[in-house]
Formats: C-alpha cells, sequence, structure tokens
C-alpha cells in the first residue's frame, strides 16, 4: 500500500539550480540572487544557503514576463 506523504521520483517536480536558471535568462548568477531579494522569483530553500527553482515556475516567468531583447523582467 503507498503511503500518500511520500514523494517518488516519476512525481517529483523538476528542481533547477541558480546557475541553471542563470544559464535561461543569459544573465549572471549574481542577477539570480538579486531577483529573489526582490521577490522577483519564485523559490525553494532547501537550506539557509540552498536555492532551487521549479522548472514549471522558471517556465512560466521566462513564456510571460521575460524580456529577451533586454534580458530583463517586463
Amino acid at each position: 500500500m503507498d503511503e500518500p506523504d511520500k514523494v517518488y521520483l516519476e512525481d517529483a517536480e523538476k528542481l533547477l539550480t541558480v546557475r541553471d536558471v542563470a544559464e535561461r535568462f543569459r544573465v549572471t548568477t549574481v542577477t539570480v540572487y538579486n531577483m529573489v531579494k526582490a521577490g522577483k522569483l519564485p523559490h525553494v530553500r532547501l537550506s539557509p544557503k540552498l536555492l532551487r527553482f521549479r522548472e514549471n515556475d522558471i517556465t512560466h516567468i521566462m513564456t510571460n514576463y521575460w524580456d529577451f531583447q533586454n534580458d530583463k523582467l517586463r
């Protein structure tokens, strides 16, 4: 019998690193940290120094709010 509080790998969302997000947005990791600090990027804090980002959240922001010509949020 499956336990409802367990998350199995195939059910888990893909999490991205700060570097992954920086590469997708074509910015530096410092810019990603600044966007987090400003409350512009939803994130998951796994520890005081470890951030991850849900791939679905980043894809949504890139699709709807990111200006690729100027490499910044609209």
